[in-house]
């Protein structure tokens, strides 16, 4: 089991990078740039300041490799849950840790690690706290999860990003290592639970 977590930690690092739910079953094309999208979008990520709270359930592709992630976020706790290729794992950053959480004969483990790459959370977090550093294009708006999002393109790491009125990242399409991985939210919730960050197995020293 733990050569098995081994080896999905190698390909989760490198491959990044509900309650109540928006309903799942609408996406739309970008519409033209009708209003200051830019302006109300840093208005947003201005009056959320640190308290970013969310959760997301994204379809996602990245070279030939499709699959499922969610990311449940509540200020600093951070839990990213992937579904890949049937195998599913969850990484959760609490307490200024780092723990790695997967089943063995049905039975749930878990192993604190060194790191994880949380790369699209990072990003996230740096363009809401760096606005002014970014050379941001608007992209006008499109409906994500049912839900209408403004979209924007950020020149310095060739990236999209669209973002609902709550401030939740609904779309990211980034460019990592010679592929692009793109990020499509089917539901999301504006409310987590402290219990979505509680470890399933009481964690255990990841032997290297």
């Amino acid at each position: 089991m733990k050569k098995m977590l081994l080896l999905l930690f190698i390909l989760l690092t490198a491959c990044t990078q509900v309650v109540p739910i928006v309903p799942e079953n609408k996406t739309t094309p970008l519409k033209p740039v009708t209003q200051n999208n830019l302006e109300t979008l840093k208005n947003i990520f201005d009056k959320l300041g640190d308290r970013i709270e969310y959760k997301v359930r994204y379809e996602f592709s990245q070279a030939s490799k499709t699959g499922t992630e969610t990311i449940a976020i509540k200020g600093d706790d951070i839990k990213i849950e992937f579904i890949l290729v049937g195998q599913s794992q969850e990484i959760y950053f609490v307490n200024s840790k780092v723990y790695m959480c997967g089943k063995q004969n049905n039975q749930m483990m878990c192993y604190e690690v060194p790191e994880a790459d949380k790369t699209t959370v990072k990003n996230d977090r740096d363009l809401r706290k760096n606005w002014d550093k970014f050379t941001i294009e608007d992209k006008g708006t499109r409906t994500i999860a049912g839900a209408s999002a403004i979209c924007i393109y950020i020149t310095e790491t060739k990236s999209d990003y669209c973002y609902s009125k709550e401030g939740v990242p609904l779309y990211i399409k980034s460019p990592s290592k010679g592929y692009t991985t793109e990020m499509t939210a089917k539901e999301y919730s504006t409310s987590v639970k402290d219990s979505e960050f509680t470890l399933p197995a009481t964690p255990q020293q990841l032997q290297i």
